[in-house]
């Protein structure tokens, strides 16, 4: 029997940096004093890294030191398993099985029909680490001349490399819990470009990564879409993330660069995972809550409540369990010729008419509950 310690919050993980686990066994004291002391010296060198960190710049997103969560629960991984074995939009590895080449996987949509998502989730059952859950990302990348053509653009190039590590930085290579469900993400990427290649199926959909937005240089003819933003149909009919040129952008904004373009990657990313925004709005002179926070929807750092789709921008945004679980409820919807676009707050207003997504259980509103007392 093993019994397992570790640091920080149960919800939001610092990405790229490796857990720190200390692991004492109950075999012998010799074995315990081995394992305490590789604890102090794995524990010494994270702190001595962090104090030799920079301060960030003012555009660049900072992440907090948070709690890792208790990936080695037995019940935990039970209920980790149970949930995305309930997914029927999620391809299922378990212990032992070989992985399906996800090119192939299609799900069940409406009428018979065998679709070919532009999003894939495929979850692998892990042993003694997190379960893993993969998002397969199909993407197209395209680039808008000032004169309106198209025209393809490599996967390898520097735009296209820009755009992943953005929404790598977020969606990739952390481990994330909400105290029931423990697992790892990892993002994978299949390109148009080697459609042929990999002997994708002809029905397979792509997302769009435009850059150049199809606007003239000089930004005329835009309207209100001279800014980043995503537009889709869902993951069953695709859709397009535009990602302006300096040139176009309009609004006497300046591009955006840095830590913060990552953060706009991977929050317009979010639209067309199915993610709704979720920060306050005006509509008709009236501001419009669009969140209901609390500590299922958001991660609460130092009085203030983060989520990828309301606070982009702000330090310590991260992705969270409840946003992938409304990314399965997304394409559940879908697959099902319903409405895929998540809500994080049921609003009842001309213009901004919306129902809370049926993945998040908790609907009340505590920071501004706490606001009115």
């Amino acid at each position: 029997m093993k019994k397992v310690t570790e640091r920080g919050c149960n919800r939001c993980l610092k990405p790229g940096r490796s857990q720190i686990r200390t692991t004492i066994a109950t075999h012998t004291h010799r074995m315990r004093l081995r394992r305490l002391v590789g604890m102090i010296l794995a524990l010494a060198a994270g702190l001595t890294g962090m104090l030799m960190m920079p301060i960030p710049a003012a555009d660049t997103v900072a992440y907090a030191r948070v709690k890792r969560p208790k990936s080695s629960s037995k019940a935990i991984k039970r209920a980790t398993r149970k949930f995305f074995e309930s997914r029927a939009v999620v391809a299922i590895v378990h212990r032992g099985e070989s992985k399906q080449d996800m090119d192939d996987y299609a799900i069940d949509a409406q009428w018979g029909v065998r679709a070919y998502p532009a999003v894939k989730y495929r979850y692998i059952e892990k042993k003694k680490s997190p379960d893993l859950l993969e998002i397969h990302l199909y993407i197209r990348y395209l680039s808008y001349t000032g004169t309106g053509s198209v025209k393809d653009l490599s996967p390898t190039g520097n735009r296209a490399k820009a755009y992943r590590r953005g929404v790598e930085r977020f969606f990739s290579g952390r481990t994330v819990s909400d105290g029931t469900k423990t697992f790892k993400l990892k993002v994978v990427w299949h390109s148009y470009a080697y459609r042929t290649r990999d002997a994708m199926a002809d029905a397979q959909v792509f997302y769009e990564v435009a850059f150049g937005s199809g606007c003239p240089v000089d930004g005329s003819g835009c309207g209100s879409y001279r800014w980043y933003h995503a537009h889709s149909a869902g993951p069953l009919y695709g859709g397009t993330l535009v990602i302006p040129d300096a040139k176009q952008i309009g609004y006497g904004r300046a591009p955006v660069t840095g830590a913060k373009y990552q953060a706009m990657a991977a929050h317009e990313t979010g639209h067309l995972l199915g993610l709704d925004d979720a920060y306050a709005c005006v509509v008709n002179g009236h501001t419009v809550d669009r969140m209901a926070e609390n500590s299922e929807t958001c991660c609460k750092v130092a009085g203030q409540w983060l989520n990828l789709m309301a606070t982009p921008f702000a330090r310590d945004t991260q992705l969270l369990v409840n946003d992938v679980e409304m990314m399965l409820e997304s394409e559940s919807d879908a697959a099902d010729g319903g409405a895929f676009m998540q809500s994080y707050r049921s609003v009842k207003q001309a213009g901004a008419d919306t129902r809370i997504s049926d993945a998040i259980t908790d609907h009340t509103d505590k920071a501004h509950a706490a606001a009115a007392r």
